[in-house]
């Protein structure tokens, strides 16, 4: 109001010119100060409003989640979208600057709740090409094969059509195969005749797509574009050193020592510079100087005793959300400036804290062969149940991560899907179907079709030798389908652990002769 009055001439100016109607209309742009309180006023509106956008949930089913036929993020977005009016509440009018202050802002924030969503909408879209990509290089297999799987498996099977009836009634069949039953055994013609020699009546191929050793099918799905061929996650380094100290503590083994303690010196170094980065964010984010900000982590940490430890609590979020706490009672924050530093800390992204590939699998290769060895052992001296025992309760290999972690939304990662393939390929060594009738010529036979990979021969010229007609081949086939799990993400996902990503019968790929 002064400085309108004084755009006029001052007050004595203005009451003149208001009573002899002189006063022009002026126009003037104030810029008023900013209330100290509004900032925290308005953040603390955005919590609130954070907490109601975290509430929105979609449901999925998990094997399209895993099939990728389904895009979460996406459909959070659209969610979040049809929810926008009621979230925003914008009013008809403002009764203040400071309401409309807080309208923008909580549009602003709506618009980067949606752009993140929708980000990971696309990436999710990348992660289905990368995986369909991989599938195609480890097995013969697609997504479009394992959908068609999945629905095939909710299909009603047909009934069996009825019984032909022929002139002199209805035709009974009769199937005889050798072998009755196809197994992935070895078996020879002492058993069954039609036998040639010792043969695999069925084989199979399974392969696990995302397995250890790290850094191939899984990484290629999820890595940025700062990450390396030659670099894991700090996450997946962690937990194969919790799996190695774990074997360890139960078996002694120079080998897996060597490779252990290399990996640990990785770790550390990558605990070192992510802690180095939380207390650099409290120095800045804070008034903190540098030596409370360094005892303010220190004291946090101390919870996490072990490198492996440290490391997945600062992978997991749990490290940067004790430091926030931490923080907030050393320094007397307010519930405002503790959110604010807990955000800054839970954003601290150091790519450079990635473990090599090598020392990774090292470590992981010399856990499982400890582990075998441990096995064997126990499996010759005290039968399966003791090597069971020592499986679940001594070695470390349940701690082997596995598996693909699917893309978050907007928070950690909500589940681990992993994919097996898995081919079959059978031959019936003789498959012979029977009628219950013969030629009109013979009452009472049968007529009899047979596959047996003999030559069928015909003496069509009635001089006592048979000509031959052509071949009946075997039976055979190949059958192939996938296999998708999808678990939540802890504790160690899902995958083969033992190293061998494709498994393969005795006999693949020659089933049969």
């Amino acid at each position: 109001m002064d400085t309108l009055v004084g755009h006029a001439g001052g007050r004595d100016e203005t009451a003149e010119r208001v009573v002899d109607d002189s006063l022009s209309r002026t126009e003037a742009t104030v810029t008023a100060d900013r209330p100290p309180e509004l900032h925290d006023w308005v953040y603390r509106d955005l919590m609130s409003l954070r907490a109601s956008v975290r509430n929105t949930t979609v449901t999925v089913e998990r094997g399209r989640v895993g099939t990728f036929e389904t895009n979460p993020p996406q459909e959070l977005r659209e969610r979040v979208a049809k929810r926008r009016a009621t979230l925003a509440a914008v009013p008809d009018t403002y009764d203040s600057a400071a309401q409309k202050a807080r309208v923008a802002a909580r549009l602003t924030y709506l618009n980067a709740v949606s752009a993140e969503l929708n980000r990971q909408a696309t990436a999710r879209d990348s992660n289905r090409e990368r995986v369909d990509t991989q599938l195609s290089e480890h097995t013969d297999g697609s997504l479009r094969a394992l959908r068609k799987g999945l629905t095939a498996r909710e299909t009603p099977v047909p009934r069996s059509r009825p019984v032909p009836v022929g002139p002199a009634g209805p035709v009974r069949t009769r199937v005889d195969a050798q072998t009755p039953y196809l197994t992935l055994a070895e078996l020879n013609e002492s058993r069954y005749c039609a036998l040639d020699g010792s043969e695999h009546p069925l084989v199979a191929r399974n392969a696990n797509v995302f397995t250890v050793p790290y850094g191939d099918a899984a990484d290629a799905v999820v890595g940025g574009t700062f990450e390396s061929a030659d670099r894991v996650r700090l996450a997946t380094a962690a937990n194969t050193l919790a799996a190695a100290n774990e074997t360890l503590e139960a078996e002694s083994n120079t080998t897996l020592a060597s490779e252990r303690d290399a990996l640990q010196r990785e770790v550390e170094a990558a605990n070192r510079e992510m802690t180095t980065t939380l207390w650099l964010a409290v120095s800045q984010h804070t008034e903190a100087e540098q030596d409370e900000s360094k005892a303010i982590v220190t004291e946090a940490m101390s919870p996490w005793e072990t490198s492996a430890a440290r490391a997945l609590a600062l992978t997991n979020g749990s490290a940067q959300e004790r430091v926030a706490r931490v923080a907030g009672a050393r320094l007397n924050l307010t519930r405002v400036e503790r959110d604010r530093l807990r955000l800054q800390l839970l954003s601290v992204d150091t790519p450079a804290t990635r473990p090599t590939l090598g020392s990774t699998n090292g470590t992981a290769s010399a856990v499982r062969s400890v582990a075998k060895d441990e096995l064997s052992s126990a499996l010759a001296s005290a039968g399966e149940q003791k090597a069971q025992q020592v499986a679940t309760k001594r070695l470390g290999t349940d701690r082997l991560p596995a598996g693909l972690p699917l893309a978050p939304p907007a928070t950690p990662w909500y589940a681990t899907a992993n994919i097996w393939w898995v081919t079959v390929e059978g031959e019936y060594a003789r498959f012979a179907v029977s009628a219950s009738y013969g030629p009109p010529s013979e009452p009472g036979a049968q007529t009899t079709y047979a596959r047996d990979g003999h030559n069928v021969t015909l003496d069509v010229d009635d001089d006592g030798t048979g000509e031959q007609l052509g071949t009946a081949d075997r039976i055979s086939f190949r059958a192939d389908t996938g296999v998708v799990v999808v678990v939540p993400p802890k504790p160690r996902g899902v995958g083969d652990k033992g190293g061998n990503a494709v498994e393969e019968s005795s006999g693949w790929p020659d089933a049969g002769s």
